[in-house]
């Protein structure tokens, strides 16, 4: 069963501007730490939250490199949950590297 590690209240979005919560938790099939955004308290105020899946990248997400388009996935999807409400897991790079996708 997952662990929850520490939740800590932040600002996200271009500009900082979107209230949501970080949780940090570990204990699920592979043991490695994961992070989830909490926007709006979905998690306890919704009966079936929006829930998005992301993939870790660095070069997309941070540099808003033009190899991907991880960056502007991340940033519109921020956008649309801290209107509605809705919890965003990070999840490894390796997923969407064998084919999936995450859009």
């Amino acid at each position: 069963m997952a662990e929850i590690r520490a939740r800590v209240d932040f600002r996200v979005g271009s500009k900082s501007d979107i209230d949501a919560e970080l949780l940090s938790f570990h204990g699920l099939k592979t043991d490695k730490e994961h992070v989830a955004i909490i926007f709006r308290q979905a998690d306890s105020t919704q009966e079936a939250p929006l829930v998005r899946m992301h993939s870790e990248c660095l070069t997309g997400d941070v540099f808003h490199s033009s190899r991907c388009d991880c960056g502007e996935q991340l940033d519109e999807t921020i956008n649309l949950m801290g209107e509605v409400g809705a919890l965003s897991f990070t999840c490894a790079k390796k997923v969407v590297e064998s084919g999936s996708t995450t859009k």
